[in-house]
């Protein structure tokens, strides 16, 4: 197959970004049986992000700028959804902890773009923001019976206990001379970095300048 140049590439990024939000606001309006107008505020949300993911793609190629717009893109999916009232039960109170969970998804995919690989300084606070959303999530619900002010106001001395055994946890892993995950990775990195960088040192030493003809004459 034939290699595409890179302006025919971001014209391919672009038209399929657009076919995506097409399908997707289309989509929604035909399954739901939506007549009115489309919300344009939600619209024009979902576009601003994909206009961000479009430029960290092609042009930029900034991790935060993905970051933002793939999140204020899924922000703007869920403010159409909710604007549609195709589900009149579910309303904001319900889904705000899905705020949490997009950002999780957002930093694991973020690390993919950036490193091509997940490293366990995203992934750590990713899947810690995605349980403490799911969490939330029971609370928001109502599958847990009580509020989650009742809970926080007689249980937030667990919480204290948690985050202090996290602390000493660190602490004595650290003591027996080990290395957290993301250190090894960093300096993994660091090391490959230092051998590339000797290795173009010693190629360009080993190129030495030609000496021209009857130079020693």
């Amino acid at each position: 197959m034939k290699k595409f140049t890179p302006s025919v590439l971001r014209l391919l990024l672009g038209i399929g970004v657009v076919l995506i939000l097409a399908g997707m606001f289309c989509g929604f309006q035909v399954l739901t049986e939506f007549t009115e107008q489309l919300p344009i505020s939600s619209v024009l949300i979902s576009i601003s992000g994909a206009i961000m993911i479009y430029l960290s793609l092609a042009v930029v190629g900034n991790a935060a700028v993905f970051f933002s717009g793939l999140y204020i893109f899924l922000i703007g999916c869920v403010s159409f959804f909710l604007t549609l009232q195709s589900f009149p039960n579910i309303q904001f109170r319900h889904l705000w902890p899905s705020f949490m969970v997009f950002c999780s998804i957002c930093l694991f995919l973020t690390c993919i773009y950036k490193y091509k690989r997940l490293r366990t300084i995203y992934v750590f606070p990713a899947v810690l923001i995605f349980v403490l959303g799911a969490v939330f999530f029971l609370f928001s619900f109502g599958i847990v019976k009580f509020s989650f002010v009742n809970f926080i106001s007689k249980w937030w001395p667990l919480m204290l206990i948690i985050c202090g055994g996290v602390l000493v946890s660190m602490f004595l892993y650290q003591q027996t001379g080990n290395r957290f995950p993301y250190e090894t990775e960093d300096s993994a990195d660091s090391t490959d970095a230092v051998g590339l960088k000797r290795r173009g040192s010693r190629g360009k030493k080993r190129v030495g300048i030609p000496r021209a003809h009857g130079s020693d004459e």
